[in-house]
């Protein structure tokens, strides 16, 4: 029994960050990819990251607030300005959340365009 037990308490230290996860990047994660089914949740959640970011702007959710942004600019923008305006708020935030953690499995979606021996350029 006192196994068990063991197991339990184990299993659940590590899994305890994934339940950590704020609610808004678990959610963005569902709509990802249902977003047609209710379109104005993407506003809804691009404010709810907007000011989420503001309180902790952690590397989870800057990088929701990227991926929403773009969403944004895709489905919802109405006008050229718009969509361009929500992709360069996407990519502002990306970088922001590269600078944040640039190690981290996110290094890769660094907005900077690329030069032939991988480096990002200075642009």
């Amino acid at each position: 029994m006192r196994a068990l037990v063991w197991l339990v308490l184990l299993w659940a230290v590590a899994v305890s960050p994934a339940w950590a996860q704020p609610s808004l990047v678990a959610e963005l994660r569902v709509w990802a990819t249902r977003y047609h089914e209710n379109p104005q949740k993407i506003d809804e959640l691009r404010a709810a990251l907007e000011q989420a970011v503001q309180k902790n702007a952690d590397l989870d959710t800057l990088l929701a607030l990227s991926q929403v942004c773009f969403m944004y600019g895709d489905v919802r923008a109405k006008t050229v300005d718009e969509k361009l305006e929500a992709y360069d708020r996407g990519r502002q935030i990306a970088k922001r959340a590269v600078d944040l953690a640039p190690k981290s499995a996110a290094a890769p979606l660094d907005p900077r365009p690329r030069s032939a021996n991988g480096w990002a350029s200075s642009c």
